[in-house]
């Protein structure tokens, strides 16, 4: 049998449970949208807007930033607030007919011509979206959400996340997308599931940096490290065998807190995102650029620095020895 290309490193996962157990997680939530509206407009923005966020601050390109709402943002927070913004003036933006015929015209309105990579892909799978509800007679998500009764899985095939899968941005074999919009569903009060211990991480580059860099993933292709260590682009398969793995541990840790995969996913995000950046990473101290939610700031974070310092063996690595993003051109995240 092949040896795989990561594993997971047990004493390094005892170690993040046991700083969790003794400082705790607060429990997952989205930031509070600074606009109402119907929830049946507010389910379709979450889905259209989870299904073009990937690569928003991409490891090669520009950031997507700009303000809106009279604050600073990038990446989701930008994405999610400028599609907020344009459905609070026109809410059939985001209905499906409108999205089986959605231009790049339309998208870098949204955006107020803030930079997005490969803007016809995003156009695409949105497109994609609009026909598909439109052919199957959904004037919004709720439909395939009454139509699984609730379940997130189903022994038919008939579950939210495996219906989902039939869109081609939610296509995913790891559900990152389809897990993400199912969180933010819960999280809004917008649906409650039957069976909410299917909801899995939604894992991204960012939790698979930070889970890497804290020795929890163990990479045991030379190869794959070093493109890591590199920055350089790694293939779809190694990509893939990084998620999944990040995954497993996320489950795992989260298991033995006795907390959601999503409670434990919007901790790591949110340090990995905040704290454990690519370039200037918070190990000894955070400066005025650090953004983390006043909720994450548990723990030694307080004085401040990343939670994650003192079991981190990246932590005095010097820059171009610490792991970095895995690079892909990927719609799944």
């Amino acid at each position: 049998m092949p040896t795989p290309r990561v594993r997971l490193n047990e004493a390094a996962l005892k170690k993040q449970i046991a700083l969790l157990q003794r400082i705790g997680i607060p429990s997952d939530h989205e930031d509070e949208v600074p606009i109402a509206l119907s929830p049946s407009v507010m389910g379709m923005l979450n889905l259209v807007t989870v299904a073009i966020n990937h690569q928003t601050t991409p490891v090669h390109g520009v950031a997507l930033t700009g303000t809106i709402f009279g604050r600073e943002r990038r990446g989701w927070d930008y994405l999610r607030e400028s599609f907020l913004a344009a459905a609070r003036h026109d809410a059939s933006i985001v209905s499906p007919s409108r999205l089986a015929e959605f231009t790049i015209a339309q998208l870098n309105s949204i955006l107020k011509g803030s930079p997005i990579k490969r803007p016809k892909e995003r156009v695409e799978l949105l497109h994609d979206i609009g026909t598909k509800m439109c052919e199957a007679g959904w004037e919004d998500i709720d439909a395939l959400y009454r139509g699984a009764q609730r379940a997130l899985l189903r022994k038919d095939g008939s579950g939210i996340l495996q219906q989902l899968a039939a869109f081609r941005a939610y296509a995913d074999p790891l559900r990152k997308k389809s897990n993400y919009f199912c969180a933010i569903m819960q999280n809004q009060g917008l649906w409650r599931f039957r069976d909410p211990g299917n909801l899995g991480p939604p894992v991204n580059y960012h939790e698979s940096r930070l889970l890497a860099r804290l020795g929890i993933l163990r990479i045991a292709d030379p190869e794959l490290h070093e493109k890591l260590r590199r920055g350089w682009e790694v293939t779809e398969e190694e990509d893939f065998a990084l998620r999944k793995a990040a995954y497993r541990a996320i489950v795992r840790v989260a298991k033995a807190l006795n907390v959601s995969p999503s409670a434990m996913h919007y901790l790591d995000w949110n340090f990995a995102r905040n704290c454990c950046t690519r370039s200037n990473p918070h190990c000894t101290g955070c400066d005025a650029s650090c953004v983390l939610p006043t909720r994450y700031r548990i723990g030694e974070h307080e004085n401040p620095r990343c939670v994650f310092s003192d079991i981190c063996p990246s932590r005095d690595l010097p820059e171009g020895e610490r792991l970095l993003d895995p690079f892909s051109e990927t719609i799944w995240h």
